[in-house]
């Protein structure tokens, strides 16, 4: 018997597929290709790392984002269903390698930066 988790979050993936190099080797990117993707849910940042990007004077918002697929780039981001955009922040933790077959499925680390906390 196999135990499926529910995903009942939308969200808007969109990745930017590498086109190319420049003269310094810096990747060059085509148009972003969005697609609609499901996910489980959605975990709050620690107070740690709010009180540290406050002594920046910045606000960063991280989440962690609980899926079963584990093909999120690091250069790609994710539209929340409120309309919040992030970015995808590292690579993705696979917690499928458990005993007894238990597949919880990927977390994938996302944050976004704005200037001038409120």
């Amino acid at each position: 018997m196999e135990f499926i988790i529910p995903e009942p979050f939308e969200v808007k993936h969109s990745t930017r597929p590498v086109i190319g190099k420049s003269p310094a080797g810096q990747k060059k990117y085509g148009d972003p290709v969005t697609r609609t993707r499901m996910v489980r849910g959605f975990e709050p940042a620690t107070d740690v790392e709010i009180r540290t990007s406050q002594l920046a004077g910045r606000q960063v918002t991280e989440l962690v984002m609980l899926t079963a697929d584990g093909d999120w780039p690091a250069d790609s981001t994710v539209e929340l269903p409120d309309g919040r955009e992030f970015e995808v922040n590292g690579p993705v933790r696979d917690y499928n390698l458990g005993p007894f077959g238990f597949k919880p499925g990927f977390a994938v680390d996302l944050r976004r930066v704005n200037d001038g906390a409120p």
